[in-house]
């Protein structure tokens, strides 16, 4: 529980993780990075998987970033109500060196080949934020 404006709210320790590790990513992203208040913001980006009721956006860097490798981050909401693993974005690697992480549980995604097109897979739970 937390005291808001003198009132008691209670957070489960899972909501409390999520604004934790969420804030982390924003100040990131949005702060040192600078890229997610780029003016070339995606919504629903075509990138997204197709399981029903997961959301994509994606920030593509308006030039260079602090971070010199970054130039692309997505969000990715799961309002499924479920968990949902397999397929989260079909993208393709600018080349050889791209990396995709999953920053939300600090790990490294590796792209799996499904069709003609790469694809980022991995987990995600229900009503859980990833930055990659």
């Amino acid at each position: 529980m937390i005291q808001v404006w003198g009132t008691w709210n209670a957070i489960v320790p899972r909501d409390a993780e999520a604004i934790c590790r969420v804030a982390t990513m924003l100040r990131a992203l949005g702060g040192s990075a600078g890229i997610l208040r780029s003016s070339r913001w995606l919504p629903h980006t075509p990138e997204a998987s197709s399981i029903q009721n997961l959301f994509a956006s994606r920030f593509t860097a308006d030039g260079d970033t602090a971070w010199a490798n970054l130039r692309t981050a997505w969000t990715v909401v799961n309002r499924a109500g479920r968990d949902v693993s397999g397929a989260i974005l079909n993208v393709v690697p600018v080349d050889e060196k791209s990396k995709f992480y999953d920053c939300y549980n600090g790990i490294e995604i590796l792209p799996k080949a499904r069709g003609k097109e790469p694809t980022a897979a991995g987990e995600l739970a229900p009503n859980i934020y990833i930055y990659i």
